[in-house]
């Protein structure tokens, strides 16, 4: 991809669900709730790509025979193997990866889909997630919500989070920048980390706005049947920090 991403997590990917605990179940919970309201059947192989530490495919494959992840962070992918060695896990970049296979359920979560920054990187992308579906397929993406930020640019210039976990005690201070040209958010996290050097994070996003992810789904042969902005897919206004989109491929 376009850019050169650092990220603390991704290479220490044993304090990711240290430090995001709340995302955990409710994630996976939410892809099920999708699964029974837009599937009229059970699904058999489920793909998450981007899966990370893989914990959200670890809940799912309770319920569903088959599941895939792939991610591009080599650690991540070597994290979430030694965990949960009955899924099957790849290292694989999302705008290319070919494993001749077609899921029942593909998902793309933690705005994994916002890594790809240009046109082009997203139409790669999107037709990657589109090659691995078949009629009548559920994709389910989480992603930044770029429409809560409409009006609002000086709420994110900063933010501030504790962790508090006796195995990993830190506090992360994220700075936060806008190009609006090129429809990015960039952050720029510091980590404070109890007993050890400081760490720098560095990573741009590319802002999706509801409407404009529409028109690339649809580009690419799904057919939206929901939008949300939280884990509950209660119908709102989308003012929410987050997005959650449910489409079939027809």
């Amino acid at each position: 991809m376009e850019q050169q991403i650092s990220n603390y997590l991704y290479e220490h990917p044993e304090h990711y669900d240290r430090v995001f605990p709340a995302e955990h179940r409710g994630q996976a919970r939410m892809c099920q709730a999708m699964i029974e309201r837009y599937l009229p059947t059970a699904p058999a192989k489920v793909l998450d790509v981007g899966c990370g530490t893989g914990r959200d495919l670890a809940v799912l494959s309770q319920y569903y025979q088959e599941c895939w992840g792939i991610d591009i962070c080599e650690a991540m992918i070597e994290y979430a193997r030694s965990r949960y060695p009955h899924i099957k896990f790849l290292v694989s970049d999302m705008r290319h990866f070919a494993l001749g296979e077609h899921f029942d359920v593909v998902t793309c979560l933690g705005s994994a889909i916002t890594y790809a920054l240009t046109n082009a990187e997203l139409r790669l992308a999107f037709s990657t997630l589109s090659s691995h579906s078949r009629t009548g397929s559920l994709l389910i993406l989480g992603l930044k919500n770029s429409a809560s930020l409409l009006g609002d640019s000086e709420s994110i210039e900063q933010s501030v989070f504790d962790v508090r976990h006796p195995q990993f005690e830190a506090v992360a201070i994220c700075d936060y920048e806008l190009d609006r040209r090129a429809q990015l958010l960039i952050r720029t996290r510091r980590w404070r980390i109890r007993g050890r050097e400081q760490a720098v994070d560095f990573c741009k996003y590319r802002l999706l706005f509801p409407a404009e992810l529409e028109h690339l789904l649809a580009e690419h042969g799904f057919r939206v049947r929901g939008m949300f902005d939280n884990f509950q897919l209660r119908d709102s206004d989308l003012s929410g920090s987050h997005l959650y989109v449910a489409a079939v491929k027809e």
